[in-house]
């Protein structure tokens, strides 16, 4: 059948039906340019504002997760420090009294040294080399002699040094500092080695002033400057007893250092590492001159 061309189901309507939808939208568009821009703009800002408002959540969920963690491990840690230093604290204050205990035991029997052994001290300042050479070669100078008496035996003055090598003094070494102990030691066997020298004198009749002797002289170089000693033997009446003063000197000198803390006992250690590397050094060049 033959339909008309403007007829209701003719052609040009089902063609204006059909093609109407874009037609109207591409006319909105020459009509309103500007809406379809800003449409999508403002689809894309929402979508955006969504995705930010999310992402700053997620964030401070996890800045808060963050801070939470820190703060903890910050407590952790300030115990833990604090712990550490409380036991440090207590630790140094045990030390302490242990030093300071060791000072005073190793110092009282520096003080019983000097006591027990006082006429050493003066009796080459009270005579001279003269003097004291003639009592010892005759024998029969009671005045002179009387000063050194108590050291005419050997045996005993040997028993003697033996019982004031006490055990009480060797339980305090840990707790005094290596220099500390060194000056001790040095000071004590000089005194020892000083009763046997006149001890020999007695039996020899021959007398050697204190600083002359070879094994003196070796002890005190563990702590006394060479130069510092032989400086000392040409004072021939007073040089002995100045040098036992020394020693007591630098045995106070340190133990203040020694109770003070543990920088200066690190000093005392860099000190004592610094003498004995001079020692060696002397020991050496002693060896190379005399060879």
């Amino acid at each position: 059948m033959h339909h008309d061309l403007f007829s209701v189901d003719g052609p040009l309507w089902k063609f204006l039906f059909l093609a109407w939808p874009p037609v109207v939208f591409v006319a909105f568009l020459k009509l309103f340019p500007d809406f379809a821009s800003k449409a999508v703009l403002s689809v894309l800002e929402q979508r955006h504002r969504r995705s930010l408002t999310q992402y700053k959540d997620m964030l401070d969920r996890d800045t808060a997760t963050v801070v939470e963690r820190t703060k903890g491990q910050i407590q952790v840690d300030h115990s833990t420090l604090k712990a550490t230093m409380d036991f440090m604290a207590a630790s140094q204050s045990r030390l302490r009294e242990h030093t300071i205990g060791a000072v005073q035991v190793l110092w009282s029997e520096i003080l019983v040294l000097r006591d027990v052994h006082a006429n050493l001290a003066t009796f080459e300042t009270m005579f001279l080399d003269a003097e004291i050479a003639e009592a010892f070669r005759e024998q029969d100078d009671e005045f002179i002699l009387g000063w050194v008496a108590p050291y005419a035996d050997e045996n005993k003055i040997m028993q003697r040094n033996v019982e004031m090598t006490t055990l009480e003094a060797e339980k305090h070494r840990p707790f005094c500092g290596d220099r500390l102990w060194l000056i001790f030691v040095v000071l004590r066997s000089v005194y020892f080695r000083s009763a046997i020298l006149v001890s020999w004198a007695f039996k020899k009749g021959v007398y050697t002033r204190m600083l002359d002797d070879s094994g003196i002289q070796q002890l005190l170089s563990g702590v006394v400057a060479t130069a510092d000693v032989a400086a000392l033997r040409k004072d021939r009446a007073r040089g002995f007893n100045q040098m036992l003063g020394r020693l007591e000197a630098m045995f106070l000198e340190e133990a203040a250092r020694v109770m003070s803390g543990s920088e200066a006992f690190a000093a005392s250690l860099i000190d004592l590492s610094a003498g004995l590397q001079v020692r060696e050094k002397t020991s050496l060049d002693g060896g190379r001159s005399a060879g």
